[in-house]
């Protein structure tokens, strides 16, 4: 293997060399080695040649060999055999860092999984480097059997989760991804020695003798291209047996356009894994009920792979859909399983390209559902715990913001790890399919997962106003603390007051034993006009305070507001203001200039620091506790002695206030259900009676 045949590119200060094919490495003290079959010497330093491990260059702190892509005529990952003799050229570069792609490693020995001093898997043929980093990618070793048996027994050791791999037990261990301090390992296969008949033996790693050899019981393990993989599924994958069948998939395939139902049945656990540097598609092509997978022990894991034209369940395949819905094509139809039986779906580091916009936003707001720290958003998936039996949603933003990362997923019948779930995949191999006639649609309008955004003083609120939204998510803003609307510290901080989206104002209800709202909140003095002070907020609240500083139109609710575009739940409402002209309207009722009682029209339970239409019911209070004027308070629990249900007639446009179950709490609370605010309240007074 010539120079020539060999592209030297420099990168990050370190080497590059791109292996074609097959080359033979020898030991390090070789100046000159044969490679690549062809019979030609690499000449001059070797490390500018095919096996750059053989000299180190002090000056160059990152080394990378990677095989080349896509693979020659030969259709496998470039194969280096490494040398027999495992004498060590000693290196002092500290923080050197080696990396390996698309490779196959045969006749190697590694380093002892147990021993610090070398990075895990390091290749004991080249030099050592003590402190170095490690990594592996698409490479795939040819091991002995001690050292296949002791790395076994290493992830065997570890805690499953987080730690995930795949193996048979005898000749092959798979893995997805795995790190510690100085290795990182991306699809990375360990081979025993039971797949090779001999040094450089490699004829389950080539897809096209790899189709033609059928079922091995020593070796579980097979390589295929799109033209092999549906023959191999099928001879392979039919065998019954619990021993896992490892294919490598090596390019982009259809298992999908042209199967009937059941044309691959799978008898075993198989797992169909792609390249990780690389991306590798496969295109179901909106087909379902492909791969039977309904036989005892029989799963199907995709690793490292794009799944595109997924389709919604059909008839067939909804007869095994429950509990889960024929219409999410997340669940993966081409694989025909008993999904209230069976762990059907299983997905390491893949991308599912989703059927629809309208099922990504269904996936999103669900899950966002389950894990919403807002109690009575939680019970919209309270079958996620009883029918789906859903463990853990552990998930984040999906690559370029589209989508969503699920980093662990776990119920009844998947098992997902570091996978996305995506309706605008940022790379799309295969050609969208249009949706097919007759499945089922998710075309419930569902709006997009609420927006959070913590609030502990006014001017974390007003940025949780200001903040830009969709017309359809639900804005929270979840208080964490209490919060005064202008406090005496920051006088001018409320400024902006439009209300754009929908949005609840949430607070958490906390027994932590410290009086949140206690009486060590200082309320000032009132504003002209204003109810009298309160002296102390009531101490058994255990609720967070938003204190409405007496501040009229805070909140101003936008035209056409519909039906609960505010809503506030779970938070004590503190210093409410009355209506415009309160003192006037007083002394209209008696006619001695503002000092007879206060009418309900400018009552502080009308809500005065939202504005809003008085039609329809855009502001909605659920268990919210207000503190309101004694005189208010006193009316309305004199008149609730009398009957647990009242109208308080109002003038003009807003009719009346409607109590009903209205019901005394201690010697200074209320607890009523109010129609007109569309609310469900407790009232505390100031001042009991």
């Amino acid at each position: 293997m010539a120079g020539s045949h060999l592209p030297l590119q420099y990168v990050l200060a370190g080497i590059v060399v791109v292996l074609h094919a097959s080359a033979a490495c020898a030991g390090p003290a070789s100046s000159s080695v044969s490679a690549g079959g062809n019979g030609e010497a690499c000449s001059g330093p070797v490390l500018q040649q095919s096996c750059h491990w053989l000299t180190v260059d002090a000056s160059k702190r990152a080394y990378e060999v990677v095989g080349h892509w896509p693979p020659l005529s030969s259709g496998h990952l470039p194969s280096v055999q490494l040398p027999t003799n495992t004498t060590k050229t000693p290196s002092t570069l500290p923080g050197m860092s080696l990396s390996l792609q698309r490779l196959v490693l045969t006749n190697v020995a590694v380093a002892d999984p147990g021993a610090d001093s070398l990075p895990r898997l390091w290749p004991l043929s080249m030099f050592t480097a003590v402190g170095a980093n490690l990594t592996l990618t698409d490479v795939r070793f040819v091991l002995s059997g001690k050292d296949f048996k002791a790395y076994l027994s290493f992830f065997q050791g570890l805690p499953q989760p987080p730690n995930v791999f795949f193996t048979d037990g005898i000749s092959f261990i798979q893995i997805p991804e795995w790190n510690d301090s100085s290795t990182v390992l991306r699809s990375v296969t360990l081979l025993g020695p039971s797949c090779s008949s001999g040094a450089g033996s490699e004829s389950f790693l080539q897809p096209a003798a790899s189709a033609s050899l059928g079922h091995n019981s020593s070796c579980n393990v097979h390589t295929a291209v799109n033209s092999t993989v549906i023959p191999t599924l099928q001879a392979v994958g039919s065998v019954v047996t619990e021993a896992p069948l490892l294919v490598l998939l090596l390019s982009n395939a259809t298992i999908g356009i042209g199967l009937e139902p059941w044309a691959i049945n799978i008898q075993r656990p198989v797992v169909i894994a792609g390249l990780f540097g690389v991306p590798t598609s496969i295109d179901f092509g909106m087909v379902v009920n492909q791969i039977n997978a309904t036989a005892k022990g029989a799963k199907v894991i995709w690793q490292s792979l794009y799944l595109e034209n997924l389709s919604p369940a059909d008839g067939l395949a909804a007869t095994m859909a429950p509990p889960y819905s024929g219409a999410v094509s997340a669940n993966v139809y081409p694989v025909y399983c008993n999904r209230s039986r069976q762990v059907c779906l299983n997905l390491y580091n893949t991308t599912s390209d989703l059927a629809s916009s309208e099922e990504m936003d269904y996936v999103t707001f669900m899950y966002s559902m389950f894990n919403s720290p807002l109690p009575n958003m939680r019970t919209i998936t309270d079958f996620y715990h009883t029918e789906l039996r859903v463990t853990i949603i552990d998930m984040g933003p999906g690559p370029g913001g589209a989508g969503m990362t699920l980093y662990n997923m776990s119920c009844s019948a998947w098992r997902i790890h570091d996978s996305v779930f995506t309706d605008q995949p940022i790379l799309r191999i295969a050609r969208k399919l249009p949706f097919p006639d007759g499945r089922p649609l998710v075309t419930t309008a569902t709006k997009a997962a609420p927006w959070v955004q913590g609030v502990d003083n006014c001017e974390s609120m007003q940025a949780a106003m200001l903040a830009p939204s969709e017309e359809d998510r639900l804005h929270v803003w979840m208080l964490l603390g209490n919060v005064t609307i202008n406090p005496a510290s920051d006088a001018t901080c409320w400024k902006a007051r439009s209300v754009q989206y929908t949005t609840q104002v949430y607070g958490q209800a906390h027994h932590d034993g410290v009086q949140h709202t206690g009486s060590g909140m200082e309320l000032p003095a009132p504003k002209p006009g204003a109810p009298a002070p309160y002296a102390a907020i009531n101490p058994t609240f255990d609720m967070f305070v938003l204190d409405w500083n007496h501040e009229r139109s805070a909140l101003q609710l936008r035209d056409g507001a519909g039906e609960k575009f505010l809503q506030i739940q779970n938070v004590t409402l503190v210093r409410l203001p009355q209506g415009p002209d309160a003192a006037k309207a007083a002394g209209m009722r008696t006619g001695q200039g503002g000092d007879g009682p206060t009418p309900p029209d400018v009552w502080t339970i009308l809500m005065w620091p939202v504005t809003r239409s008085w039609q329809g019911s855009p502001l909605y209070l659920s268990d919210v506790q207000l503190l309101v004027p004694q005189p208010e308070y006193d009316f309305v629990r004199q008149t609730a002695q009398t009957s647990g249900s009242f109208v308080v007639q109002l003038a003009g446009e807003l009719c009346g206030l409607g109590w009903t179950s209205v019901g005394c709490v201690g010697l200074a609370g209320l607890q009523s259900v109010l129609q007109g605010l569309n609310q469900t309240s407790d009232w505390f007074p100031a001042f009991g009676p």
